[in-house]
């Protein structure tokens, strides 16, 4: 996606993704039916995990692991700046999900109420085409992603309910837990 051109070899993968998703589907197993996540879902989530872990290429390729916009800048020597990377061996369909779940404002428009579905549909064809990525295999892995940030808005939730609120929370975070991840997950360091 961006260019990496005279940059310093990364460190090695610390994390492969198929170990750590196969462990947040196990989380999923654990998810209560009665949930406020549709449990066809959970299921397909579940599902969809698992057969992704499976496949032999879920591994073997250095991935970013955190890449969204906040983490792709404007750059001066080449067009865009990738920063912060979380170095996993993975696949390179695990990452456009982070890309589709900030920047509503630009999708939304008040006279045009399927705006917001519309616009996330291109961002993702986008994304699949300028990266040449298996649209479904891509869509697979948004699911499992999704899917796994309202398991952990939900758990935050609990938490907070209980009076324990997530570590770094602030108040507008409060407002959209859906629109991001509930928390960073855990295999990536703050």
């Amino acid at each position: 996606m961006a260019s990496t051109r005279g940059q310093k070899q990364a460190e090695r993968p610390r994390d492969e993704v198929d170990r750590i998703v196969e462990q947040w589907a196990t989380d999923l197993d654990r998810l209560p039916r009665n949930a406020p996540v549709p449990h066809r879902l959970v299921e397909q989530a579940r599902s969809l995990a698992r057969d992704l872990v499976a496949d032999e290429a879920s591994n073997g390729v250095m991935i970013h692991g955190d890449l969204h916009y906040e983490n792709v800048l404007a750059g001066d020597r080449e067009p865009w700046l990738v920063i912060d990377p979380k170095p996993m061996s993975g696949d390179p369909h695990y990452e456009p999900a982070a890309m589709l779940w900030n920047r509503f404002e630009e999708l939304a428009a008040p006279d045009r109420p399927l705006s917001v579905r519309d616009g996330l549909r291109r961002r993702f064809h986008t994304l699949v085409d300028v990266a040449g990525l298996d649209e479904d295999r891509a869509r697979d892995w948004v699911v499992v992603r999704m899917v796994l940030n309202a398991m952990w808005a939900v758990q935050d939730a609990a938490r907070e309910r209980r009076g324990r609120a997530p570590a770094g929370a602030r108040s507008s975070e409060a407002d959209a837990p859906f629109l991001r991840p509930a928390r960073a997950p855990r295999f990536l360091p703050k």
